[in-house]
Parts: structure tokens; C-alpha cells; sequence
């Protein structure tokens, strides 16, 4: 019978991983991932207790907005780690 599982090759080489986890932007990505989750409890609770009994709908919208905001810096993060390295064959 044909083995139905291909395959597994790396997504990065050791090297690549390497300069990966030694990067500043590992760090902030680790911290801005954890702040991103608690922003959304914060907003989800904040936008349900808009939804379900209309108040607090100021605080709500200020959470969103600041929840996009958080979210848009880490995807800028994200992006900038890996301006100074090559493209990686797996992905192009």
C-alpha cells in the first residue's frame, strides 16, 4: 500500500532557526503575543456587556481600536524580522 502521510521536511534549516530565535524580534513577538490574547478577553467582554445590556459602548470601541492596534504592531513585527534574511526556499 502507498504510505498516506508524505514526507516531513523542516520549515527552516538549523541555521535559519538559528538566527530566527536570536533575533530582538523573537523577544517582542513573544511579548506582544500574550498582551494581544488578554486585549481580546478585555474587548470581548467590554463589546458583550455593549451587545447584551448597552453599556459601556465608548469602552468598547476603544478596546477595538486598540486591539486592531495591537494586532497591526505585531504583524509590522512580524514583517521586519525578516528583512535582512534571504527568502527561504519553502516559501517561494
Amino acid at each position: 500500500m502507498l504510505d498516506p502521510t508524505p514526507p516531513t521536511q523542516a520549515l527552516y534549516t538549523p541555521e535559519q532557526r538559528w538566527r530566527r530565535d536570536h533575533t530582538p524580534w523573537t523577544l517582542v513577538q513573544g511579548i506582544l503575543a500574550p498582551v494581544q490574547f488578554l486585549e481580546f478577553l478585555v474587548s470581548l467582554v467590554l463589546v458583550g456587556r455593549t451587545l447584551i445590556w448597552g453599556v459601556d459602548a465608548d469602552w468598547a470601541l476603544v478596546s477595538v481600536a486598540v486591539k486592531t492596534g495591537v494586532l497591526y504592531l505585531i504583524m509590522i513585527t512580524g514583517a521586519s524580522c525578516g528583512w535582512h534574511w534571504r527568502p527561504m526556499p519553502a516559501m517561494w
